[in-house]
């Protein structure tokens, strides 16, 4: 663990994790562990990372104010698997795209999207739990969307909005199987 990603969990653990019954502590710990390092991460290595770790903490910390105990617990997780499904979106956007341009075979994009199929479930679960309902909206709509690239990789069938635009831009028509 850095110094600088050291200087921001621990006191961010502190913060969150008061007033907190053990088990929703330890939880909330483990997961602010999570995002602070997609945030190290997202800053990188150069002069301003700590600046941007900063900046990033400051507005974790304005989304969770006036939330007490599980809600706390439920907005931590909710930022948590954002990040979880804006990375598996990123993952099956990638192998959808690369599918349509011919970049990779039928059977080996089927077996990796099976792959993340597993964990866009093991995703789709800890949303369901969320007790924050617009949250649960908001990413269980979002992991429709990572969960339709998976299956087009899958089935050669239906697939997202994004990778329609993609396969329309490379003027390619959508792949087809029989």
């Amino acid at each position: 663990m850095t110094a600088v990603r050291s200087a921001v969990l621990e006191p961010l653990i502190a913060s969150t994790t008061a007033g907190m019954l053990a088990p929703d502590a330890v939880r909330t710990a483990a997961l602010l562990d999570e995002l602070v390092t997609e945030w190290d991460c997202e800053a990188g290595s150069d002069g301003d990372a700590p600046a941007v770790l900063d900046r990033l903490r400051r507005d974790f910390e304005v989304a969770l104010a006036g939330k007490l105990g599980v809600s706390r617990l439920d907005a931590v997780l909710a930022e948590v698997l954002d990040r979880r499904i804006r990375r598996l979106g990123a993952q099956t956007f990638e192998l959808g795209k690369r599918l349509i341009d011919g970049a990779v075979a039928r059977d080996d994009a089927r077996i990796r999207a099976l792959a993340m199929m597993t964990d866009i479930e093991a995703v789709a679960a800890d949303v369901r739990a969320l007790t924050d309902v617009p949250a649960r909206t908001r990413l269980g709509r979002d992991l429709q969307e990572v969960s339709m690239e998976a299956l087009f990789a899958i089935e050669g069938q239906a697939m997202s909005l994004r990778l329609s635009h993609h396969a329309s831009d490379a003027q390619l028509p959508p792949l087809r199987v029989f």
